[in-house]
């Protein structure tokens, strides 16, 4: 009603034209750290003392309605000069008057309030900072295509058999000072890989393929300049330029993921100091020791501390991995990273925040010791470089003295060429990338393609429960009654919980949604054990057996609540976990393939929901971050390859450790710990498939490889012969790429049908 009110006045009802669904619920966000100027010169692009620009992060445009409304944002305020949506990227630009009556802050909480909260972290201001990641490639990719295209029309005359012998020899240099920027600034890539494996004492499917390059690219200058005849530049230039449509291809994907955040990406950019004469914003790396904190409703603590004022419940899930909740009071002790529910505390800070033990168990050795694999096409490279220039050289010195050194050139020339594994370069992003962008759009995102065959090698897969396995919040409410209850007095259970915010009290209120309320008198509850209070003149109880004072009564279960009436016990509830959709089947599936484990942080209150699939020895509760991240070196240590699925900062470590990290979360802009892989909750169920097509992945690589080699062979052994001449390898190289890239990108998509992961 909000919403509507706003754009009635302002004649933007159009909005709901352009959408029968559309239509966002606004949310409550507070941006008041948009108060401190070193937060808000983060967010500007420009400013002078007329205009601001900037441009805000907003994950909820989803539809043709948003982008109408956020563009005409300045019907609504006269300040906004204009707004432009980056629809893809969920990103909007815009340019608002310098001016002390509309704000930067006034324009967030005009987003939000119109259902377009913009999302800004610390992690989003990084990203900002290095959002420019992708122009170097974006440039080479166009000069390299730029000087493609006109080396090929130079090389008409070549092609046609032209004989106007001037201005062959003009085409010809022409192409070569094309050439130049294409094999040294293009390829340049090639060059700084090269010279960093030679400096590690490592080999990459790189060199070969630079080799391949700068022999084809001497050997035309040589032709060109000394023997006015035409080179191979079109050949070079053009698998260039497919070689960095590879790698562009390879690495595209959503920006606004990241899978390696420091800690403080996960803290608010600035918190509520409260000082003697008033209160002021500051950033976290300005706390110090004894300064007062307000931290507000949903807020994350973010330094250990005391509580010196306020009750709240505080939800530390985000590191222990336990749901449940703990109360606390003045004077009790809270720890960084603990979220504050339902009210607001007034805390003293005792340590600063990078001594905080969030901060020691987020810089564990691990975080530093875990590189990235080598790929396959690297380990195949070993061999093949030596190998390849071994037959080279042993055909060049055969012709040398068989036959002259002109000979012993071309050979040395054509071999090289032909054989440039330039293919099984191409098999490698196209395949990866392929799959990636449908595993994307499938709700699972990776961290760079490599992962693909990370995920393909898994052999052991380790699962935390709460909220990967389960659902963190929608637990089943088990009722047992020790006698049938009249209407009236469930109607009293219903008006007492309806009071409380703890979470066993609104899930009562679920279960007893519809009865009559009525109005609670006396009402009492004391923190951690219950609520008491009196309804239509009976007196209702809900809490554990002490608050009940049941002591002589052993519940069937020592987590379940107990309710009272009149001092007589009439039932206990059991909260348990609910499975997430699809879980049971896909750990049905998985059993048979994979060792599966079970590490949760929470007690083994729900044990019995996992008993199928998890024996009693595969089955581990109450285990904190450092006893998972253990638990996972162990597992190294015995040569498992393991894929560890989670979601909590209390599983950051273990993640980590992992040969695969995989973190689950119901919203990706949310809060995720530093992985390998990001996988939406709603698409774990179809995890299995997800195996099976990186399987898929690294076997249609090794194909594409056989095939190429074979290739390669044949073009070698007629290389050998003399009788293939360089010019016809350099026209071979490129088909042979192109016919590969085919092969792997039609395989995927084929695969992808199958597993009915295209969409």
């Amino acid at each position: 009603m909000a919403v509507y009110s706003i754009l009635s006045e302002n004649d933007l009802t159009d909005y709901y034209a352009f959408n029968r669904s559309s239509g966002i619920s606004p949310e409550s966000r507070s941006f008041d750290f948009l108060d401190n100027e070193k937060v808000r010169q983060q967010l500007i692009d420009f400013e002078n003392q007329d205009i601001i620009k900037l441009s805000f992060d907003i994950p909820a445009i989803h539809c043709s309605s948003c982008l109408f409304l956020l563009e005409n944002l300045h019907e609504i305020r006269a300040e906004i000069v204009y707004s432009r949506v980056d629809f893809v990227r969920k990103k909007v630009s815009f340019e608002i008057r310098n001016t002390a009556d509309f704000t930067v802050k006034d324009l967030a909480k005009l987003l939000s309030k119109i259902g377009y909260a913009p999302e800004i972290t610390r992690n989003n201001l990084e990203q900002k900072e290095n959002d420019t990641s992708d122009r170097s490639l974006l440039i080479k990719i166009g000069i390299a295509g730029f000087c493609t295209g006109n080396i090929m029309l130079f090389s008409f005359p070549e092609y046609l058999g032209l004989s106007d012998g001037q201005f062959k020899i003009w085409f010809n240099y022409l192409s070569l000072l094309l050439a130049l920027p294409v094999v040294f600034y293009s390829a340049s890539d090639y060059f700084r890989s090269v010279w960093v494996a030679f400096k590690t004492k490592t080999q990459t499917i790189d060199f070969p393929i630079l080799l391949g390059i700068m022999v084809a690219f001497l050997r035309s200058a040589y032709l060109i300049v000394f023997k006015q005849e035409a080179g191979y530049l079109d050949s070079i230039s053009g698998l260039i330029f497919f070689l960095l449509i590879g790698k562009w291809y390879q690495q595209k994907s959503y920006h606004y993921f990241s899978f390696n955040r420091k800690i403080q990406s996960f803290f608010p950019l600035s918190v509520l100091r409260i000082l003697p004469n008033g209160t002021e914003q500051i950033q976290l790396e300005d706390i110090e020791v004894r300064d007062k904190l307000r931290i507000k409703h949903n807020e994350i603590i973010p330094a250990d501390s005391v509580i010196l004022e306020g009750e709240a419940e505080i939800d530390y899930s985000f590191i222990t991995g336990e749901s449940e909740a703990e109360y606390m009071g003045a004077g009790a002790h809270v720890f960084s990273g603990g979220k504050v529910l339902k009210n607001s505390l007034l805390i003293e800070v005792i340590k600063k925040p990078d001594q905080s033990y969030l901060n020691a168990l987020w810089n564990d050795s691990v975080f530093d010791e875990k590189g990235d694999i080598q790929r396959f096409s690297d380990r195949i490279s070993r061999y093949f470089t030596p190998i390849l220039i071994a037959i080279a050289t042993a055909g060049m010195l055969f012709w040398y003295f068989k036959s002259d050194l002109d000979t012993a050139i071309n050979v040395f020339s054509t071999i090289l060429i032909i054989a440039c594994p330039c293919a099984l370069s191409l098999s490698y992003p196209f395949t990866m990338g392929t799959g990636r962008r449908i595993l994307e759009k499938n709700g699972l995102f990776l961290k760079n393609s490599d992962v693909i065959e990370k995920m393909a090698q898994s052999d052991t897969l380790v699962f935390d429960k709460t909220g990967t396995l389960t659902l963190g919040e929608d637990k089943k409410v088990e009722l047992n009654w020790f006698r049938n209850l009249s209407e009236l007095e469930k109607s009293a259970l219903y008006s007492l919980c309806s009071i409380s915010n703890h979470p066993k009290a609104l899930a009562l209120c679920r279960h007893f949604q519809g009865m009559q309320l009525f109005e609670v008198s006396q009402f009492d509850e004391k923190a951690g054990f219950g609520i008491s209070g009196t309804v239509q003149g009976f007196r209702v109880q809900v809490g554990n057996a002490a608050f009940l004072n049941f002591n002589g009564i052993e519940p069937s279960k020592s987590t379940d609540t107990l309710l009272a009436i009149d001092g007589q016990l009439v039932g206990q509830m059991h909260m348990q976990a609910s499975l997430r959709s699809g879980i049971s089947t896909l750990l049905q599936t998985l059993k048979s393939n994979f060792k599966l484990y079970l590490l949760s942080g929470d007690s083994d209150k729900d044990h019995s929901l996992f008993t199928n699939w998890f024996s009693k020895a595969n089955s581990l509760f109450k285990q904190g971050p450092e006893q998972k991240l253990a638990f996972i070196k162990s597992l190294d240590k015995r040569g498992a390859k393991t894929l560890m699925i989670g979601d909590g900062i209390n599983d950051s470590g273990a993640l980590k450790a992992a040969h695969v990290g995989m973190a689950v979360t119901d919203n990706t802009l949310n809060f995720t710990p530093a992985s390998d892989v990001i996988i939406k909750g709603e698409s774990i169920a179809h995890l299995d498939d997800f195996l099976t097509y990186s399987q898929f992945a690294i076997r249609l690589i090794k194909l594409s490889f056989v095939l190429s080699i074979a290739y390669n062979l044949i073009g070698i052994a007629f290389g050998l012969t003399a009788k293939l001449s360089p010019l016809v390898a350099a026209i071979l190289m490129p088909i042979n790429s192109i016919s590969i890239v085919t092969l792997v990108t039609l395989g995927m998509i084929v695969k992808s049908k199958k597993l009915k992961l295209w969409k």
